[in-house]
Parts: C-alpha cells; structure tokens; sequence
C-alpha cells in the first residue's frame, strides 16, 4: 500500500511538472507570436497614417506656397504696378520728403496696402534696379535702405533679391530670421518690367504664421503625435515651426546632423525620405515618416511616440500575462489531486493547448466534470475566449485606424481635385463628384453666397423642378438655416414629402430619408452650404470626413473668388486706363 502511495504521488509530481511544462511552453510561444504579428500590424498602420499625414501636409504647403507665387508674378506685370515703380523712383531719386515722392505715395498706397491686406501678405515691397527700396507697406526700418550697400545687404531679402535680379524670374526665399520684422520670414520675389526693360523687383513677405499652421492639424496623432518643420544652416537642424510640445522651438531648438537624437529630421533635411523607428529631439523614442520640401528646402517629419502607437499591444500583452498566470496557477491546483482516472482529460487539455499555441483561439476543451478538473477545463477555455476577445478588439481598433487611413486618404483625394487655378463652377461640381464617389451618397447640392443669397451652383443627381428653388436667401428653407445657424443640421427618417431634394436614377425618382447640411466657412466668413442626401443613415465618420473636408472646400473656393475678382480688377483698370 505505501508503494502505490508512492508512486501514485511520483506520477502525480511528474504529472504536475509535465503540464506546467508543456502549457507554459505553448502558452509563451503563443504570446510571442501574436506580440510580434500584432507589433507588426500597428507598426504598418501608424507608418501608412503617417506617410498620408506628411504627404497632406506637403500638399499644402507646396500649394499655398505656389498660390502665393502666381500672386506675385499678376501683380508684378499689372500696369498700376509699373506705373508706381516708375513714380516711386523717381520720387525716390528727388528723396522720400520730396513732393514727387509724396504725389506717388499720394496716388498708389492705399491700392498697394488694399492688394498686400486682401492676400494676407505681412509685407509688400518695390525695390528698383539699384537695390533702393522705394516702397514698403509697412515702413520698417529696412524702408528707404539700399540692399547692395547698406547695413541689410545680408538680408534674406538682398539675398532673394540678388537671384532675381540675376535670373530674371520669381524666386521663394529660404525661411529665416528677418531683422526687421523682428521675427523669422520668407520673401516671394519676381521681376517687374516696362516695353521689355528691367525696371526692379516686387516683393512680398509671407506671415510666418500662416506657414505654421499648415503643420499644426494634430487630428489624427494622438497626444504625442506633431508634425516637425526644420531647415539646414551649416552643420546644424535648426526648427523653424512651433512644436506641439515646445511651442518656442522655432529658430531656437537646434540639432547637430552627427547627433543621435533627431535622425529622422537630420535625413529630411538633407533631401531624404523614409519611415522608421529612431528618437526623436527630446531622446524620445518615436516612430516616423520624413520628406524633403525642395521649394522651401525644408525637412519634415511626421511622428507619434512609440508608447502611444503600441499601447493597444502592451495592454494586450499583460492582460496576457495575468490571463497565462492565473491559467498556471490553476493548473499547479488542479494537478495536486490528479490520479490516474483524471489522465485522458489532462491529454485532452495539453492538446488544446498546442492548438491554441499554433494560433487557433475557436476551440474548448470541453471536459464535462464537476470536480477540480472540471473547474480547470473551465478555466482554460475562459482564457481562450479571453484571448479571442482581446484578439476581436485588436481588430476592431485596426480597423478603426484603417478607417481612419481611408479618411486620411479622402483628404488627400480631396486636396488633389482642389488643387490649381479653376473656375468657381468648375471647383464646385467636381467637389460635388468626388464626394460622390468617395463616400456614395445619392443626391448633393452646392450653394455659394452671393449678395446674402444662396445660388445653387452645383449638384449630383438632383432632380430641378419647378416647385425646387435654386437659391434661398438667409434663414429660408434647410439652405438658409445652416447658412444663418453656421453649423450642420442633419435629418433622417423623415416623410418624403419633408424634402425638396428628389434623386434622379435615369429610370426613375425618389427622395432621401436623410439629409445633411454642412456651412462652408473660411476664417468663420460663410461661403455656401452643402447640402447631401441618402436613402440610408449617413455614417459618424462620413460625417466627420464632410466637417473636416468642408475648411478645405471653403478656402479652395474663396481662393477662386478671390482670383476671378483680382482679374475682374485687372480689366477694369485696364478698361478705365483705354
């Protein structure tokens, strides 16, 4: 009797050691696994996030960068632009406290300062041939200076104004600190000309802080994320943006290009593009996506903390751990008070176990017992369906992110159809179109504002009719309200008799149960309403894709007004002037 004891004890030991053994081994390799597939999936999601948040922002700063250019260069061939060069140098020449100087500034400050305010330029300058500078809107303390010879002739402006001069077409300034200004500047120059001749410069000064808002839309970077804009000077990384978390970085945090920290930035700048993990200026680790902007010859990097992008994962792995632990300590339990009636039940275990070590979260042990056993099937399969709920909701915030990928992605989209010079109309209807093929809504119309009326000027499937208007005024219908109310006013499962809008199949009609009106501001200035319908329920993120995207529609739009009305001024005085 002592000999079976004991070696029913002896078995029961290597029985216990066998299956801490056994499922332990299965569980880590399990655990190491799902940790590296799933660090592998983020990593891919947070870079391609990143690369779509760096390509946006490229956009627009190129865009806006461009925008500003073609300003400069209508300005600089406008005959009231030639006319107060000449005025101006002569004027110059007799001295600035001379009369034909004041009959110029007389005549032409006022259309100078209205064009350099309109445009939201800091500063607007004419400089002759000579280098004299002859005008400024702002009269700081460069004005009256000559930059070949006075003490500004280091100037980023001598400096754009040197290249210029010598390549005769419209240079962009690299973005530094602007003595006079008092703060960091980038100049937009073009050449101006009279019959052929060379006659001087015009130049105009970008708000720095316009630059820097481009870089500062966080939407979509968490709390650590932020978008970095930096410049090379020399040997050094020098920042030339507000940083989310050091927001007096700019022209005042600097990183040697040798040094460890920064890396990412340091190969932007040098006109280098890529993604990856490194540390970021404060010694951070980061994952990131870098581009090179050669027309402000800029660096640029996109990034998030890497604790922030894997924080899903680490939370997965100690719910993970304690899942495993408490897992071992049942099994260590349960097998002080195995005999060898209970060894079919624990094979069946290890089995299961080994399959859910391969990967396979759909299976259960499935021991019909009510002892300790029992309790210890039960056990594991309440861990596998702990792990299969951690693996679902993994999945669920992948997806999320890749939704909001593919709302990144509309942006992008978006920015592309937004981009060049285009007819308001044209701008207009292919807004319409693009929203219809990105987010599939049945029926859209567009309405800009027009002496505090809303004209339709652009729709997708829309049905007119008689008893349909195409404009409203303020307040008037769904279109006058959300213009009025300035925010979006949604509507869904309604009566069709409660809509106007009817959708156009080509083989019939009918009318959306839902509808929703977006206000198109720019600078909190209405431009038009959007309006959209859906047989069905719009969805929370195509709803927050319309806010998002209707910024950029308004300012897309405002920049066509604002070009068709600064031709309509160039032929008027050019009608006045025949």
């Amino acid at each position: 009797m002592q000999n079976s004891l004991f070696q029913t004890s002896k078995f029961a030991n290597r029985l216990l050691i066998y299956l801490i053994a056994v499922t332990s081994f299965g569980l880590v390799i399990m655990l190491v696994i799902v940790f590296q597939f799933t660090k592998g999936i983020i990593q891919d999601d947070v870079v391609a996030h990143l690369a779509s948040v760096a390509q946006s922002t490229v956009n627009q700063i190129e865009t806006y960068v461009l925008e500003r250019k073609k300003n400069v260069t209508s300005l600089a061939n406008a005959p009231d632009v030639i006319e107060a060069f000449e005025k101006y140098i002569a004027g110059f020449d007799r001295g600035m406290d001379s009369p034909a100087y004041m009959a110029a500034d007389r005549k032409f400050r006022q259309y100078l300062t209205y064009y350099n305010e309109q445009f939201g330029y800091q500063d607007l300058y004419l400089i002759s041939k000579q280098g004299d500078i002859v005008f400024t809107v702002a009269k700081k303390d460069d004005f009256g200076e000559n930059l070949k010879t006075d003490k500004y002739r280091n100037s980023e402006l001598a400096l754009v104004f040197e290249k210029t001069t010598k390549r005769l077409k419209t240079v962009v300034s690299r973005f530094r600190y602007y003595h006079p200004s008092q703060g960091p500047a980038v100049f937009i120059a073009t050449p101006t000309y009279k019959k052929g001749a060379f006659i001087g410069v015009v130049a105009f000064q970008i708000r720095a802080q316009e630059l820097y808002q481009l870089s500062q839309d966080y939407t979509g970077l968490g709390e650590t994320g932020e978008v970095v804009l930096a410049a090379k000077q020399g040997g050094i990384v020098q920042f030339v943006a507000p940083l989310r978390h050091d927001p007096g970085a700019a022209f005042q945090r600097t990183v040697k290009l040798d040094s460890l920290l920064a890396s990412p930035i340091q190969n932007a700048v040098q006109g280098k593009s890529g993604f990856g993990t490194a540390l970021d200026y404060q010694g951070t680790e980061i994952i990131a996506v870098w581009r090179y902007l050669p027309i402000l010859r800029w660096g640029m990097v996109a990034k998030i903390n890497s604790s922030e992008a894997y924080a899903s994962l680490e939370i997965l792995w100690i719910l993970s751990l304690i899942t495993c632990g408490i897992t071992l300590i049942g099994i260590v339990i349960v097998a002080i008070f195995l005999s060898r009636t209970i060894t079919a039940p624990i094979l069946k275990l290890i089995r299961v176990t080994r399959e859910v070590a391969r990967g396979n979260l759909n299976i259960s042990a499935d021991v019909e017992r009510t002892d300790e056993i029992g309790e210890l099937s039960r056990a594991f399969d309440q861990m596998v369906k702990d792990l299969e709920a951690n693996r679902q909701k993994l999945e669920q915030q992948t997806r999320k992110i890749e939704m909001e990928n593919r709302l990144k992605t509309g942006q992008t989209g978006l920015s592309n159809i937004l981009r060049g010079e285009q007819e308001v109309e044209t701008l207009a209807q292919k807004v319409m179109n693009y929203l219809a093929d990105f987010l599939g809504f049945q029926v859209g119309e567009l309405y800009l504002l027009d002496s505090d009326v809303l004209m339709r000027v652009a729709d997708y499937a829309s049905k007119s009719s008689d008893r349909q208007p195409t404009h409203y005024k303020m307040g008037e219908g769904l279109v006058g309200q959300v213009a009025f109310e300035k925010r979006p006013i949604f509507f869904s499962q309604l009566p069709e008799e409660h809509f106007s809008m009817t959708i156009n199949t080509g083989i019939g009609e009918f009318k959306p149960q839902s509808v929703l009106g977006l206000p198109l501001l720019y600078d909190s200035q209405l431009i038009g309403v959007l309006v959209l319908g859906n047989p069905g329920e719009f969805t929370d993120d195509e709803i927050a894709f319309l806010v998002q995207a209707n910024e950029s529609i308004a300012i897309a739009i405002h920049s066509s007004q604002s070009r068709r009305q600064m031709q309509q001024l160039l032929e008027f005085q050019k009608n006045n002037r025949a």
